[in-house]
């Protein structure tokens, strides 16, 4: 909503996160899921954030997954990457994350956190695909050939492992 509404509006949510997650106190190769308590961006509250031993205890796949996708969607709606191209980096270092870790993440919390840690989670599973083949089409359109073929053949790729993947060793 807050796209359509505004990009603008959209851009000045998600920097505030892009910055912190640049940053080198942020030590993850992923998104953070909060900036600190409201109203003040105290750095990260919720699963210990950039002191936290244990990223288990973060939400890895589920946030760089939303950041990405966010970011695709205003590249989208705006007809260029530029906002993107600032922070390229760490977007690029999230969409390794995934590519690494997110087909079966590990035991790990997502948006359904009232159900406690999960391993194999197929939410957060084809929230990867996407989030891979939003960081392509970004990649592509900021002239990073060789990223968007790369990730496209990669999100493209595991659909279908996926797909078997989701039926669980049962039949049909």
């Amino acid at each position: 909503q807050m796209l359509l509404a505004s990009p603008t509006l959209m851009r000045a949510m998600l920097a505030p996160v892009l910055v912190y997650a640049s940053h080198p106190r942020w030590p993850w190769p992923f998104a953070p899921h909060d900036l600190g308590q409201y109203p003040l961006a105290n750095q990260q509250r919720y699963g210990g954030g950039e002191k936290s031993k244990n990223e288990s205890l973060l939400m890895p796949v589920e946030e760089s997954g939303n950041m990405i996708i966010c970011l695709a969607a205003l590249a989208q709606i705006e007809g260029t990457a530029e906002f993107s191209s600032y922070w390229w980096p760490t977007i690029t270092k999230w969409a390794e994350y995934l590519a690494k870790f997110g087909f079966d993440p590990g035991n790990q919390l997502c948006t359904d956190d009232f159900a406690g840690h999960l391993a194999h989670n197929a939410n957060l599973a084809a929230k990867s695909i996407v989030a891979l083949a939003c960081y392509a089409r970004l990649a592509e359109a900021l002239g990073h050939a060789d990223a968007a073929a790369k990730y496209a053949a990669m999100a493209k790729d595991m659909v279908p492992k996926w797909m078997e993947a989701a039926k669980g060793g049962a039949e049909g």
